[in-house]
């Protein structure tokens, strides 16, 4: 089966994060993953190693403070941004201020103050593609 290259794309991103559930079985040696309702209508999240003496940093602890006083559903794609904003926050504490991920981290505590307790819409769902299309650059960003 001939695949576009923007799906092969997805699939060495998602591989490069540790995610093997979109990974061929006979080209892969990672283990496989659960591919569970929840994955499939949930954008996949980057895999983030949490060493036992992992303390948060200031900004991560203020972050995830603020995205949990929002109380949103679990279906919420409004919930997903808040989990981005979180991840970007501890990436800003632990290599440092860059200008990208602190002004992306800025944008999405922006759009999750606008109505948190409106109803989802559609533009929910194109900001969380954004968020994390945003995320994956700014990490590959640091790995390079």
């Amino acid at each position: 089966m001939v695949t576009s290259a923007a799906v092969r794309q997805r699939r060495s991103r998602a591989h490069r994060r540790g995610d093997h559930s979109l990974c061929d079985p006979a080209r892969c040696g990672g283990p496989a993953a659960d591919v569970s309702q929840a994955s499939v209508t949930e954008p996949v999240m980057p895999v983030v190693e949490v060493a036992a003496e992992r303390v948060p940093g200031g900004i991560e602890t203020a972050t995830s403070a603020f995205v949990e006083t929002l109380g949103f559903a679990a279906g919420d794609p409004r919930r997903l941004l808040g989990r981005i904003a979180v991840l970007l926050a501890q990436r800003v504490d632990e290599s440092g201020a860059l200008p990208a991920a602190v002004r992306e981290l800025r944008v999405l505590l922006a759009q999750l103050a606008e109505a948190p307790s409106g109803p989802v819409g559609r533009l929910d769902d194109l900001q969380v593609r954004r968020a994390q299309r945003r995320l994956d650059q700014i990490l590959g960003s640091l790995a390079a």
